[in-house]
């Protein structure tokens, strides 16, 4: 009973005509996936006469893609992942047909004891990389909340995950079952015979203790995926080039997967596609999946194949012809969720696919346009006309003879290594198993994961071989043929299978033996740990050839052709002779053989090559190469140039031209000799000094010689590559202005200012490495202050060589470690890259500081306050020296980032170094800190004591008051003066507020309105409130203008403007208001009166006032230029916005009357904006439950509409108001509809506050308070860096305030797994309220409201609260509610606001008569009794510090005097 079925399929290839007699063979890229369609290739149902289907087993969605887009393939079966990707970066392919969508086919498979997503953390998870799987774990963390951080190489043996994430080790699946079986990982995300074969295995690892060893099982399928928005798919994928040439191959291949298709919707479980005998199809289907199994039963194999077909689900053609919008969308998201998860470097924008530097943002329905254009439906259309749907009649599939498949050779192997020495009777051939493959031969594969190297000798030194190459055929870039000097450098390599026919390689030999080569020849074969035998001393070595495969066979099945090389090796002549170099070369003997000088661009050893190939020496002082001679450069290219500048010491490059693409194919700059490990055998670093990539601007360098040039490329896309002219120096530069203007010249080489990059500070973005000699202090900067954004894929490093020894000081003193001080920091942080598909990035750039032995001392990042540095704080890192700063960042920026400004000083033992601004003495021993001559640094020294003053007489001291109480009256005054004018121009804007919209016959008054509002809002928004009265502008006096004054006056972009409604017939109107009664009427009455308010002349439809007819109101929809959506419901109340809404209904969408609206809108193409209530208590449910509730015709229409939430708080409401008519406009297509829109009393229009104090601190907060510090930074920048803060406690009583920031975890997470507190971080954070509390510390109340797991009900917040804190008071003050953007903005200004009325009070509290007394009582006693850190009076800190800079670190302060001493000094 037992059958093997790829045995099977082995006789049968005695049993078909050999290959040679197909005029054309179709090379199809497939998968091991059990699929009804499946039963075409073994069948060969597809060939005729002249046409033959010959089918490539695909590893990965990945290595399909490039296959297919570099001309491997011609047809490829692929997942929607690998599909997006592919449409994502320009791949010249068209998807005709979807095949199927992967129900519960795929899968994370894990081992015992992981039984949700909650306990994948600490793990060690694979995948393959852009495959359908990569998408569906990737989607299953995000949702999952949890952090990942992506590898392609597995953590070495016994090696611990981090402890914190998951860990995704990017494999392919035949990798992941060995890792599997080892127990090197903790699951897989999977799909066919690999999915089988790890449900089936036993897990190799150590079980944890308690877990009893078990199967491994599903946690996820694609099916679960796909109910949470993430479908995954199939689709049939053409090469472009193929396509055009074959239209009729195309739609009988598409016309048989939809016969395929329709039989077994149509058939199932019964007849042909049964699982027991009579099963035809099944049994084809059996044999197809099997290719790698031969093992199996054939009884159970056909039953475990008819529940894989099960397992998927197959869209007719027609549902595919009536979703094809739907497969655009879906395409979208995975490319957009794939760029956000760092996969992707960009993402195509509506311009078209050709453009490199890509981001996202633009329109939705724009992009999505991009998506929709590689889907071609008129092959489904064509079948369908066929008869395709029918299924299969007497022409379908028949199960004998079954295709040939191609296995293994059973011929003799290349050794693994082998020395042939050539001679004039001696020519050897050279292949990976004899006898050799041939040209449109047949004959058995290749062995995977083989490594064989020839050593080719001659007898004399000055002989030369030539290698021919008649035939090549391998998968690239894989399985290669490399060719090597006798040093060890890389000659040429070739891969795939259109390598070039009868491509010659020369090398000549020298004075290296045999003995001499064992170096290289042990490299070559270092991965294989193979004997390199010598033989006689008397031969030379020419070259090296390595031919090495991996562990994937692509298993032709059909009529395939053969695979592997054939080279043979002869003598070419002597060192002295000249090849023929052809029209694009010339002879060239200057490195003492003479060889081919290539032009540009051309290559090859008689210059036959269009593109780069190997590695190319030049010696000549000056020159020029170029990638590629033709349009583009090559798919999977391996370039180098060794260039030597005629012995000059430096060379200038000039890169020019530069179309790479991005974040895949590279252009790396290396010096000094230095030679990556792909491009010799005997290379020691892989430091390069600067790379480039994209369609970056053109760069200048000038590196010591001999310099290298390297050039890398994969699969998909290639550009026109690159330009490089050469030209020897003898100095990196002789002048100032040969460092580009942004350094000086020194030594010969340029020392660049901060921000300034490369040898001649021509760039403005760090690239490569940096050296900064015998500096014991310094700045690093990212980038300069003139750009905005640091580079993607960049690994920036800065070495500080800076001595051991410190001889300046005396004694001298050893270097022990390194401090730090940031006072920029801005790295990319996880986001939401796109509101409307609800994707969140992740990132891992950081900066990393290492020490001398290659530690690391700690990581800063973005991603978690943990890692973020705080600004302004000095840090202290231990290690010897030399230190270096590495700078990392990943693939990709959604947005503009500017990086970081660290300043860098030596620490020692005793903490003697300092810095005049960044590092001071904090030693009280030693507080004054005395610089070395010529710099900003030096060292602590104690500082001699003031004489002690005599305390001042008592007549002054009166005297000195009575003038202090002076000053304060007037001050009253003028405040009083001011508040007066303030409450005329308020009340002047609510009379206006209040003027009904002229009548038609009135609008000719409107221009003479709207100048007069923007008079008395120009007024309003210029006055300052901190001054003197207005009316004398005259400079000098109180009442100067705002600029004279030193006040900031409102920038002219963020000036109120009148907005004014488009002109409309009496009976049209500018916007239909669209709600149900019972829940959003008031909502609907108050949007109307906001609109009429704040737009001029603007028509609302409300139905309440113009609708006199029920059925006129489609009429009236389409009379109105724009749909206003009103979105309410009905909903329990909840204690949490996260939480899942229960019993919630969409009111809007369960009403007829709203339906016809939509209807109507819809089928006039009119313009929708959605605004959604977000108070329960007012009709407020998620916008998931209107999704849902809405009509699926009407869904994408709807839903691809902008959105505005609607608040009750004013401040909030505002910025709704602001976005809901920035929106009108823009659907109004009014003239100046992009400039922004800011209404009387929108917060987000004015300057942020002053923030006056003398305190030290504005604000302090908790590290224990997570959140908190993320709020601090993000108040830092919205008070254009006006905010002083600080984590110190013991800095509370010197700071205005005490910032608490409120959700679930703050006193204790329960149920919040992500962000559960100790006990000690709790408790640390009740003591530090609690002592604000007794100490009469104001409190900043903030309570997160955004769509996060922390934020809960201010109820909720209560309960959990300690009771001793509630009755103390702690929530007297009223909290701010933190919002989503762009909300948020709004309330990081109300607490600004908050904060400065705090500050203000302060003030007048200390400007009192009561705060004369205590400032005079200080200068008498010099003891600080007020806690502000001063001794008397002293200028308000904020203008010490410009706009942008960070505070200075302070000393800690005393300890305060108690009450009894101060009483017994006054």
């Amino acid at each position: 009973m037992r059958r093997l079925a790829a045995a099977a399929l082995a006789a049968a290839a005695l049993l078909r005509p050999a290959s040679s007699e197909c005029s054309k063979h179709i090379r199809f890229g497939t998968f091991d996936e059990a699929n009804p369609y499946a039963a075409l290739a073994p069948s060969q149902w597809l060939d005729d006469d002249e046409v033959c289907w010959v089918y490539y087993r695909q590893l990965s969605g990945g290595r399909a893609v490039a296959h297919l887009d570099s001309g491997e393939l011609d047809v490829a079966m692929l997942g929607s992942t690998p599909y997006a990707t592919a449409v994502a970066r320009g791949a010249a392919l068209t998807a005709v047909a979807v095949l199927h969508n992967k129900g519960t086919a795929q899968a994370l498979v894990v081992r015992c004891a992981l039984h949700g997503p909650q306990d994948l953390r600490g793990t060690t998870i694979a995948t393959p990389r852009y495959s359908t799987t990569h998408y569906i774990l990737l989607a299953a963390l995000d949702e999952a909340g949890l952090d990942h951080v992506e590898t392609a190489e597995l953590p070495s043996a016994g090696a611990a995950a981090a402890a914190d994430r998951v860990t995704v080790v990017t494999i392919s699946p035949t990798e992941i079952e060995a890792a599997w079986s080892a127990g090197r990982i903790d699951g897989g995300a999977v799909w066919g015979n690999t999915l089988v074969n790890l449900t089936s295995a036993d897990w190799g690892g150590s079980h944890p203790s308690g877990c009893q060893p078990e199967p491994a099982h599903e946690m996820i399928t694609a099916e679960m995926l796909a109910l949470w928005g993430y479908e995954t798919l199939n689709v049939l994928a053409v090469r472009n080039a193929f396509l055009s040439r074959n239209e009729a191959l195309v739609e009988r291949l598409a016309a048989g997967i939809v016969r395929a298709n329709a039989d077994y919707r149509l058939a199932s479980e019964r007849g042909r596609w049964a699982a027991g005998p009579g099963g035809e199809y099944n049994s084809l289907v059996s044999a197809f999946v099997a290719l790698e199994a031969p093992g199996y039963d054939s009884n159970v194999t056909l039953a475990r194949v008819a529940d894989r077909v099960a397992k998927f689900e197959y869209p007719t053609a027609e549902q595919q012809l009536e979703e094809q919008s739907y497969l655009a969308a879906q395409i979208e998201k995975q490319a957009d969720f794939m760029f956000s998860q760092k996969v992707l470097a960009s993402i195509p924008n509506a311009s078209g696919t050709d453009e490199l530097d890509r981001r996202p943002g633009e329109p939705a329905a724009r992009r999505a346009s991009v998506y929709a254009t590689y889907f071609n439906a008129s092959f489904l259309e064509a079948a369908l006309a066929a008869g395709a749907a029918s299924g299969f009649d007497s022409d379908g599939p028949r199960a004998s003879p079954l295709a040939p498949l191609q296995q293994e050779s059973v011929l003799t192997p290349c050794a693994g290594w082998a020395v042939e020495v050539v001679n004039a009777s001696h020519a050897p051939v050279l292949a990976p198993h004899w006898p050799p493959p041939h040209a449109g031969g047949g004959g058995g594969a290749y062995r995977t994961d083989e490594s064989c190297v020839w050593a080719v000798a001659v007898e004399e030194p000055t002989q030369c071989v030539e290698l021919r190459l008649p035939f090549l055929s391998s998968e690239p870039p894989h399985d290669v043929l490399e060719v090597f000097s006798s040093s060890g450098l890389l000659i040429s390599s070739f891969t795939g299978r259109a390598s070039p026919p009868n491509a010659t390689v020369r090398a000549c030999a020298n004075s290296t033996t045999l003995a001499g080569a064992a170096a290289v020849g042990t490299a070559l074969t270092a991965d294989r740990d193979l004997d390199v035998s010598l033989p006689e001393a008397g031969a030379f070595l020419a070259m090296f050839l390595r031919w090495s495969t991996d562990g994937h066979d692509e298993m032709q099945l059909g009529n395939y052709t053969a695979v592997g090389f054939r080279a043979s090796v002869s003598l070419e002549g002597d060192a002295s002779d000249c090849p023929s170099c052809g029209p694009h070369g010339v002879a060239d003997s200057a490195g003492g053989s003479c060889g081919c000088r290539c032009d540009a661009g051309y290559a090859g050893s008689s210059c036959e090559l269009e593109t780069c190939n190997g590695v190319v020496t030049r010696s000549e002082a000056e020159g020029a190469v170029r990638a590629t001679a033709v349009g583009r450069y090559d798919a999977y290219s391996r370039c180098g140039w060794l260039l030597t500048g005629g012995g000059a010491p430096f060379v200038a490059l000039n890169l020019s031209s530069i179309r790479l693409e991005l974040g895949f194919d590279e252009v790396r700059v290396y010096e000094g000799g230095v030679i990556p490990a792909s491009f010799s055998a005997s290379a020691t670093s892989d430091d390069f000094l600067f790379s480039t990539f994209g369609s970056s601007p053109a760069a200048t360098l000038a590196v010591r010689t001999p310099a290298f040039v390297a050039f890398t490329s994969d699969g998909v896309w290639s550009g026109s590559g690159f330009e490089l002219a050469w030209s020897a120096q003898q100095a990196a530069c002789e002048t100032d202005a040969d460092c580009s203007g942004r350094g000086s010249c020194r030594d010969g080489e340029c020392r660049c200012d901060v921000g300034a990059y490369g040898p001649t500070c021509s760039f403005e973005k760090c690239v490569g490495l940096s050296t900064i000699e015998g500096a014991v202090a310094g700045m690093l900067q990212a980038i300069d202050d003139s750009q905005d954004d640091y580079l993607s894929s960049v690994a920036c490093r800065w070495e500080l060589a800076m001595p051991t020894t410190i001889e300046s000081l005396d004694p001298p003193l050893s270097v022990t470690g390194l401090r730090l001080n940031f006072s920029l920091f801005e790295l990319e942080e996880p986001q939401v890259t796109n509101p409307d598909l609800g994707i969140r990035s992740s990132t891992t750039d950081a900066v990393r500081v290492l020490d001398g032995n290659g530690t690391i001392l700690d990581t800063f990042s973005s991603t978690s306050n943990a890692n973020r540095p705080t600004m302004g704080e000095a840090i202290a890192l231990d290690g010897p020296p030399p230190f270096t700063l590495r700078f990392d960042t990943d693939i990709n920026n959604p947005r503009p980032y500017r990086g970081f400004r660290a300043f860098f000083l030596a620490a020692t033992k005793e903490e003697t170094l300092c810095h005049a601004e960044h590092f001071p003495c904090t030693d009280v021993e030693k507080p004054e800190c005395r610089l070395f001559a010529g710099e900003a640094h030096g060292y602590c020294t104690a500082k001699s004591s003031p004489p002690t003053s005599a305390l001042l007489p008592a007549s002054l001291a009166a005297t000195f008051a009575v003038l202090l109480l002076i000053g304060v009256l007037c001050c009253v005054v003028q405040r009083r003066r001011r508040s007066r004018l303030k409450g005329i121009i308020e009340e002047a804007e609510r009379e206006f507020a209040r003027w009904e919209p002229l009548p038609e016959e009135h609008r000719g008054a409107t221009a003479l309105r709207a100048q007069l509002t923007e008079s008395i809002l120009r007024v309003r928004s210029s006055l300052s409130f901190r001054g003197t009265d207005v009316g004398d502008s005259r400079p000098g006096s109180g009442n100067a203008s705002p600029a004279a004054r030193g006040v900031r006056s409102l920038p002219k972009r963020q000036r109120p403007r009148v907005v004014s409604a488009v002109g409309l017939p009496e009976e049209r109107y500018h916007c239909f208001l669209s709600h149900v009664w019972s829940s959003g009427q008031d909502q609907a009455r108050a949007l109307k009166g906001q609109l009429q308010r704040y737009v001029q002349n603007i028509q609302p439809f409300l139905d309440v006032d113009n609708l006199d007819d029920t059925a006129r109101l489609e009429e009236h929809v389409g009379n109105s230029e724009v749909v206003i959506v009103l979105l309410t419901g009905s909903t329990p109340a909840r204690s949490c916005p996260s939480s899942p809404p229960g019993g919630a209904r969409s009111d809007y969408f369960g009403s007829a009357n709203c339906l016809r609206e939509l209807h109507a809108a819809v089928a006039r193409s009119k313009p929708l904006l959605l605004v959604l209530e977000t108070d329960p208590t007012h009709g407020g449910v998620p916008l998931e439950v209107h999704r849902s509730a809405c009509p699926a015709e009407l869904r994408a229409k709807v839903f691809s509409a902008p959105l505005v939430t609607w608040h009750r708080l004013r401040p909030f409401q505002m910025c709704s108001m602001r976005l809901l008519i920035a929106e009108l406009l823009r659907a109004w297509k009014a003239p100046g509809a992009e400039r922004p829109i800011f209404l009387p009393g929108d917060l987000c229009r004015s300057p942020p506050p002053q923030l006056a104090t003398k305190r030290t601190w504005h604000l302090c907060y908790s590290r224990d308070n997570e959140g908190a510090a993320e709020l601090v930074a993000r108040l830092e920048r919205a008070s254009e860096q006006q905010l002083r803060a600080t984590a110190d406690a013991e800095q509370m009583r010197s700071s205005a305030a005490l910032l608490l920031y409120l959700d679930g975890a703050t006193f204790g997470g329960a149920g919040l797994p992500d962000r559960s507190k100790d006990g000690a971080a709790s408790e640390g954070l009740v003591r530090l309220v609690r002592r604000a509390l007794d100490d009469g510390i104001p409190m900043v109340l903030v309570h997160e409201q955004r769509s996060v797991p922390e934020a809960v009900s201010f109820d909720e917040i209560i309960r959990r609260t300690p009771a001793e804190l509630v009755s103390a008071g702690i929530y007297r003050p009223i909290a701010t509610p933190l919002l989503d953007e762009p909300h948020a903005a709004v309330a990081v200004r109300l607490v600004l606001n908050n904060l400065d009325l705090i500050c203000r009070r302060i003030e007048r509290h200390n400007s009192g008569v009561i705060g004369s007394l205590t400032a005079l009582a200080e200068s008498l006693t010099r003891i600080d009794m007020d806690g502000d850190g001063e001794i008397g009076n002293s200028p308000t800190r904020s203008s010490e510090h410009a706009p942008g800079s960070a505070p200075k670190p302070r000393l800690k302060w005393r300890r305060r005097t108690p009450p009894e001493k101060v009483a017994s000094y006054v």
